[in-house]
Formats: structure tokens, sequence, C-alpha cells
């Protein structure tokens, strides 16, 4: 063989491994894109799957946020309602608050009045509490006047039985007094005869008077022999009682202070004794 056969045998040669190899590259590179274009395909299997996921949670989301604008604009209303209600609500309590107010200043109107009406009822029980203490003492006064009366009553019996026995007494002084009146008239015609001044003789008149009471804390007694009887202030008489051996016995000695009409006051002077009421009372000329 020549040497060009060889170089075209080699040339050959190297021509079909050069196919071969081309050919293997090329099966190799389509093997490889097989598998490039299985991993393709699986990825945009993948990426339609999270395509459609996405878009059905896009829709999700969307209606969601839908539903939230709805919601949103719902509150909205609502809010707009509650508002206009808070408004209402606002005007009526200002209403009320003023009526609220008017009520009040008639309460504190009304709570003064009761408050005045309060104090005049606690003045008003003040004083019934004052009158009946009044009354009470009223009462007491009474019931002690009501025993003086009647412990008056019966010294006014046991007065009545001793002025019987004084009247008796009395009559008996009257019979007595008249011999001693002829007696001094006839000491009387003596003593002119003799020169004496009657003018001093009879300057204090004989009074005969009864002890109508005693008040021991002041010491005096009151008569029952006034102006209209000739007493005059400054007239002293003595202080007699009837009884003892002697048909009467000396008390004591008083002058008169104070005259009236029917009745005279006289302090105690000299007292030998226990001044009592219904004693005797005389000048004894």
């Amino acid at each position: 063989m020549s040497s060009i056969g060889k170089i075209f045998v080699v040339v050959n040669l190297v021509l079909a491994l050069l196919v071969v190899g081309a050919a293997g590259a090329l099966l190799q590179t389509e093997s490889e894109a097989a598998s490039k274009l299985d991993a393709l395909q699986a990825e945009l299997t993948q990426t339609k799957a999270d395509l459609d996921d996405l878009s059905n949670t896009s829709s999700t989301a969307r209606l969601q946020l839908e539903n939230q604008k709805n919601q949103l604009q719902a509150d909205k209303d609502d809010a707009e309602v509650a508002r206009e209600n808070a408004d209402r609500s606002a005007k009526r309590l200002e209403v009320d608050n003023q009526a609220l107010q008017g009520n009040l200043e008639q309460l504190a109107a009304t709570f003064e009045l009761l408050q005045r009406d309060l104090s005049e009822a606690q003045k008003r029980n003040r004083d019934l509490a004052d009158n009946n203490d009044s009354l009470r003492t009223a009462a007491a006064d009474s019931k002690e006047a009501q025993r003086n009366a009647e412990l008056a009553r019966r010294d006014a019996e046991d007065a009545a039985d001793a002025i019987r026995g004084q009247i008796d007494s009395l009559n008996d002084e009257l019979t007595a007094a008249l011999d001693g009146k002829r007696e001094a008239e006839r000491v009387v015609e003596i003593a002119q005869a003799s020169g004496f001044d009657l003018a001093s003789i009879v300057a204090t008149p004989l009074i005969e008077a009864v002890v109508a009471d005693v008040d021991e804390d002041y010491n005096f007694v009151i008569l029952d022999k006034g102006l209209a009887d000739g007493v005059k202030k400054g007239f002293t008489l003595d202080i007699y009682r009837l009884g003892g051996t002697d048909g009467e016995n000396w008390l004591g000695q008083v002058r008169v202070d104070d005259v009236h009409e029917n009745h005279s006051v006289a302090s105690v002077i000299v007292a030998d004794g226990s001044i009592r009421r219904f004693d005797r009372a005389t000048t004894r000329l």
C-alpha cells in the first residue's frame, strides 16, 4: 500500500474516530440535554404548581382583602352610626345635664328651705321643751299650792277655832276695856284737874290688832289694822298671847314700818318668845 493510501487510511481512521467521538459526544450531549430537559420539565411543572398555589393564595388573599375591605367599610359605617348616636347621646346628655343642673339648683333651694324649716322646728322644739318645763314646774307649783291650800284650810279651821276662843276672850277683854275706859276717863279728868298735858298722854291711840302673818326669816309681822284703824308709821305695839296663869303672856314688841289701808307691816324690835299668827298686838295706853 502506498503511503498516500496509508495516509488515507489514517485519515479515515482519524475521521472515523472523530465521527465516533463526535457521535459519542453528541449522544452524551443529547443525554445531558434530555436530563436537563427533564429537570426543566420538572421545574416547569413545579413552577406551574407554585404558580397555581400562588394564584390560589393570591385569590384567597384578594378575597380576604375584599372581605377586610368590606368589614372595614362596615366598621366605618358602624363607626359613623356610632358617632351620630354618640352626638345625639351627647346632645341628650347636655340637655339632661342642664335639666339636672336646674334640678340641682331646685334641690339646693329646697335644701335651704328644709334647713330653715329644720332650724325653726328645732327652735319650736326648744320652745316646746321650755314650755313643757314651765308646765311641769307650774304643775309642781300647783300641787304645792294645793298642798299649801290644804294646809291653809286646816290652819284656817284651827284659826277659826282659835278665833272663836279669842272672840270669847275678846268679849271678856271688851268688858274689861270698857271698865278700863271708864277708869281712864276718870284718870284723864283727874289729870286735867291736876294740870297734865292731855295731848302728850293721848299721843298714841289705843290700837288692838291681831298678828295676821309672821316672817321669821326677815323678822317682821303683818298686823290686821291699818290707816283706817288709826295706825301710823312709828307706832310701837306689845305682843301678847292669851293663856297662862296671868291670862296672857307678853311675847315682845314691834314697830310699825309700813302702813296700808287695812293692814300694816311692823318689824320685831324686842322678842321674848315665839310670835305666831293670831297673837294679840296692842299699844296699851
